[in-house]
This record gives C-alpha cells, structure tokens and sequence, in this order.
C-alpha cells in the first residue's frame, strides 16, 4: 500500500482489512463520480498471476460534494484459509465509466498483500485442567466437605462427648476424584436394567 492513497486519482484503493471471524478481505475503493452508470471490480490473484479472479464492488456512499464515490468489495479465503501463510495477494482495480477504462495497479507494481501469523503468544490451556463449571464444581464440593467437618467437631465438643474419628486426607478432593471424568465420559442416558425376576434374595443375618 502507498503511504497515502491518492486524492486525485479517479479510482484509487483506499484501505484493505483482514477480518478472521469472517475469513474474508474487506477493501475500500474511492472513485470519481464521472458518470452515474459505473462498474468497479477488482482482479486478484493468489499464484502470480498464473490464474486470476473478480469481484464486483458495491456503492456504499457519495462524499465531497458528491465528486466521488466510495465502493467496497470482498474477497473469501476460505478455500485456501488452511494455508493462507504459503500465498501471496496481488490486487488490481478496474473502473469503467462513461464509455472509459481507467485501472489502478499502484504505479504497476499491483498491490501486494502476505499473510503471517499474529506475533502474540496464545494461551495454552493444560490438557488435565477442567473446564470452568468444573472449577467451580469442585471447588464448593470442598466447601461443603471442610463445612461438615466443622460442624461435627463442633457439636463433639458442646455436647461433651468423645469426639468421633474423621477421615481426612493431606490432598485436596480434586486430586482424589476426577471430576473431568464426566466430560471424558458422558452417561449416555436410558433406564438401568431390572434384576430379573429368578434372583433369589438372603434371608439369614448379615
């Protein structure tokens, strides 16, 4: 892109933007109003020129004085979003007006667009950590143990009692029990099957 689009030129590219939600090019065409009837596409490549493409610009908007018109357009990279780093953009601007041709190729050098990947480092989840609702589960499933606890000594003590033995653990109850479990393996629902109706039950003391 030039340092500063061209104000008299009488198509010249304004901005292009790279929307990643969407996959896709967003460009900004300004134009001189010569005429009412106008067509504005934009010619790109992504192998040199070896094969090349189209879209078609749409008006968006009249500015100064209604001397020019502002054009957008979009180009998909769907197709090749996989391996978008390994292309290369070249853009060229085609205006026809008034019976007239006029192109803007920056100064026949095209506008040339590379894709790299964003220099901020991503966030690296660890692979044994659970997912939020489960952070929350376990963390008020020990709550509630650290509560019960409490309260059995408590009422121990005031009723002058011995004191029953509690089992406790040095570990947190997250390392005891895999609450990542359920999501690894989800109950895939339905009603347990009935004993049938042969089985015999005990009648002597246990």
């Amino acid at each position: 892109m030039p340092a500063l689009p061209s104000k008299v030129a009488n198509v010249a590219l304004q901005s292009l933007e790279l929307i990643q939600d969407t996959r896709t090019i967003n460009g900004r065409v300004r134009v001189r109003n010569i005429a009412f009837e106008k067509w504005l596409a934009v010619r790109f490549t992504f192998d040199w020129w070896q094969t090349t493409s189209e879209v078609t610009a749409r008006y968006a908007e009249s500015v100064e004085g209604n001397t020019f018109d502002i054009f957008t357009f979009t180009i998909r990279l769907h197709d090749i979003w996989t391996r978008i780093e390994e292309k290369t953009l070249f853009v060229a601007l085609k205006y026809i007006v008034g019976g007239q041709e006029f192109w803007d190729n920056n100064d026949g050098e095209n506008y040339l667009v590379k894709f790299s990947k964003s220099q901020m480092a991503p966030e690296v989840a660890r692979a044994d950590e659970p997912k939020s609702d489960m952070v929350y589960l376990r963390n008020q499933l020990e709550q509630v143990v650290k509560g019960r606890d409490r309260e059995t000594r408590r009422r121990s003590s005031g009723s002058g009692q011995r004191m029953p033995a509690v089992l406790t653990a040095n570990t947190p109850l997250a390392t005891r029990y895999d609450f990542g479990a359920s999501l690894k393996h989800p109950w895939k629902g339905g009603v347990p099957p009935s004993p049938p109706r042969h089985l015999r039950t005990s009648t002597y003391p246990s």
